[in-house]
């Protein structure tokens, strides 16, 4: 049954109203009683009438017993006669023992009343911009609080540290634990370097949390002779005594660098430089932290043959590109994501597929595919899976899609496909564009919804 608030039904409002309605009737027939009485009788059932005052005879003892009292007031004991019945007002029609007149009335006000209210919510609707999901999205560093403490960790407020990389492997990973809080940058190094630099701010609310922390980082012997390999992390204090702790760093990503993979447990806000323009082989991104604070900012021009980017809580709001295989994944929790997808440009006669793979979980999920107009045109095949029930956006209007797509979903809505929801002996999917022009796209989403505009 359709609510107009929460907590009212239609069929109940009716019958409120119906209530109202035989309330006020019953009233207006007391009040009509009421005034015919009044008006037939004076103001009461029996009239008093004065004779006209004439002056008194002179007193007489002989006459006071058998003269009548001359002057004075006379009651009138004649019994009016019957007062006409008043004829009561039939009701027009009457059903199972309901008022149809007054039924109608209630059902017609009750109506104008959804009405109204809707065109009001239609109006509000219209004149509101359409949500995002990213209303809530907290802003950049500065959310993060702590950043007016005064104590800086070995009291410097800037410490660099230089990580070897193995020439022949040429990869690092670097992670980041504990329970301060903090922000990331990815930056492009210096021309030249072969080394990754990490500068880093860390500050607290008391120095002596600054004992728990440790950055740890290999030798460049150690490195080169295989006895360890590229990394760093940075351990953050676990227990916090009610205070703060804050870490701003850079991390300065060299050319020759192949391989990168990130890991953070602490709460973080992590970018790309936007200035930065970087191609590497691998890059893997993992933000564990289960905390709605987490942010992750990409930019397009940081790129890598197979790139992974995942969340666990949190959001990602941003661009990737696609070299070969872009993976976004936020199945892990309710984390939102916002991207836009950018498959880079091929100018060979025969372009490399653009492979997407998402995997979703609570929260709603974005994704717009932007292509380069003028452009070879390289063959998409993007899987979108919501392994839970959030909300699944798939904007493909700049793909130049020519293919089938293959949609499961409890619920969906789309637009510029043909033959959904048209049963074609089971066999043929339905395109968009040229049926057989090799793009694939395949959905599924058991338990949520999907919009697919092409």
């Amino acid at each position: 049954m359709s609510r107009v608030s929460k907590g009212f039904t239609f069929w109940g409002m009716v019958g409120a109203t119906m209530t109202a309605l035989k309330l006020k009737n019953t009233w207006d027939e007391y009040r009509q009683v009421s005034s015919e009485d009044e008006l037939e009788h004076g103001h009461g059932p029996v009239a008093l009438h004065s004779a006209p005052l004439e002056p008194p005879p002179s007193y007489r003892d002989d006459d006071v017993e058998s003269q009548p009292l001359q002057g004075g007031l006379t009651m009138d004991t004649e019994i009016p006669g019957a007062r006409p019945k008043r004829k009561s007002r039939k009701d027009c029609c009457v059903c199972c023992g309901v008022n149809c007149g007054i039924f109608w009335k209630a059902f017609g006000f009750v109506s104008m009343v959804v009405i109204v209210w809707q065109v009001v919510r239609l109006l509000i609707w219209t004149i509101q911009p359409a949500p995002t999901g990213l209303e809530n999205m907290p802003a950049y560093s500065t959310s993060l609080g702590c950043l007016d403490v005064n104590h800086f960790y070995q009291d410097q407020q800037n410490i660099t540290y230089s990580v070897a990389v193995n020439p022949s492997r040429k990869e690092h990973r670097f992670s980041i634990q504990g329970n301060g809080v903090g922000t990331l940058t990815l930056a492009a190094g210096a021309p030249g370097d072969d080394d990754v630099k990490i500068d880093l701010s860390l500050r607290a609310g008391d120095s002596v949390l600054f004992e728990q922390v440790s950055m740890y980082y290999p030798t460049m012997e150690e490195v080169n002779d295989g006895t360890s390999t590229s990394r760093a992390q940075l351990n953050t204090a676990r227990d916090l005594a009610g205070s703060c702790m804050r870490f701003d760093m850079t991390l300065y990503i060299p050319a020759t660098l192949k391989t990168l993979r990130l890991e953070t447990l602490a709460v973080t806000h992590i970018q790309f430089d936007p200035e930065a323009k970087l191609d590497m082989e691998v890059l893997s991104l993992v933000m564990f932290a289960a905390d709605t604070k987490n942010l992750l900012l990409p930019t397009a021009d940081i790129q890598a043959d197979h790139m992974s980017l995942e969340m666990v809580r949190g959001w990602m709001l941003g661009n990737v590109s696609i070299a070969e295989k872009t993976t976004l994944v936020t199945q892990r929790g309710d984390a939102t994501a916002n991207v836009g997808i950018h498959p880079v440009i091929s100018l060979d006669e025969d372009p490399k597929t653009a492979t997407l793979q998402t995997t979703t979980g609570v929260g709603r999920s974005d994704f717009t595919w932007i292509g380069n107009l003028g452009a070879p045109h390289r063959p998409i095949h993007s899987t979108h899976r919501s392994s839970r029930y959030g909300d699944l956006y798939l904007t493909y209007k700049a793909a130049e899609f020519n293919g089938h797509v293959d949609l499961e979903s409890k619920s969906y809505s789309a637009s510029g496909v043909s033959g959904l929801g048209v049963n074609r002996n089971g066999t043929e999917l339905p395109w968009v564009g040229q049926k057989d022009g090799g793009d694939i796209l395949k959905i599924r989403s058991p338990e949520g919804w999907v919009g697919l505009y092409f």
